[in-house]
């Protein structure tokens, strides 16, 4: 393995507001030395199986999915080895617990969606495991994420929320070794870095993500539908 510091949430060309293949984040992760990544393709699993079947060393890739709840929310699922169907919050968590899966609160106090508005109290005692480091929030919504997961005593976890291959390894997770990846995130064994992405690289991620994509009229539908949604 390069390094013990992975990438937990990184998007492919799988995640309809992503168009990046999965060889090339395959390429750039090991160019960065990575120790592995997570993919967390939106609602399927489908990148993180080819993910697997292209790596061809001891690079780690876990399957993992951004399942979106049926009132919007989002749950970060890793170690998945069978698709997880839409519901609600128990419904998702039930099939995420049946594959011995981790979820992960991701995003959590993102302003234009604040994640964990759409959890119960009741929901949110499930959640071992917090996303501290997005490099795709604020530094003001990292630092309020870190904070409450150090009030609730629960792991924290760093990830890029990639959606272009250039802004993977921005934020990071370090895992003390190679063994038992699972039992280090959820016994809180790991440590989050990274920063958020500064202005510059938010423009030109969006012009190579929208509007040099191939599909880039879908992706943009896709971005005002959602803005549309999280307004309301």
């Amino acid at each position: 393995m390069n390094d013990l510091r992975f990438d937990l949430h990184v998007h492919t060309k799988y995640s309809v507001d992503s168009f990046t293949p999965i060889d090339k984040i395959l390429k750039f992760s090991k160019k960065i030395n990575l120790g592995g990544i997570a993919i967390a393709d939106h609602d399927t699993i489908l990148g993180g199986i080819e993910a697997k079947k292209l790596n061809k060393s001891d690079f780690e890739v876990i399957i993992g999915s951004e399942i979106t709840l049926e009132n919007g929310g989002e749950i970060l699922c890793l170690f998945l080895n069978q698709e997880v169907k839409k519901g609600d919050f128990f419904e998702v968590y039930d099939q995420i617990r049946d594959q011995d899966g981790v979820i992960i609160l991701p995003h959590p106090f993102r302003a234009l969606k604040k994640n964990i508005d759409k959890f119960a109290q009741e929901e949110l005692k499930y959640f071992k495991i917090i996303e501290g480091i997005n490099a795709f929030n604020y530094p003001s919504e990292n630092k309020l994420a870190i904070e409450y997961a150090k009030k609730n005593s629960l792991s924290i976890i760093g990830g890029s929320d990639s959606h272009h291959y250039s802004t993977i390894g921005a934020a990071y997770t370090i895992f003390n070794n190679s063994e038992n990846l699972k039992k280090q995130l959820i016994d809180g064994d790991v440590i989050c870095g990274g920063n958020s992405i500064n202005k510059r690289m938010r423009s030109r991620v969006f012009l190579h993500r929208n509007l040099k994509s191939k599909n880039y009229k879908e992706i943009i539908k896709y971005n005002y539908n959602s803005i549309v949604e999280r307004l309301k």
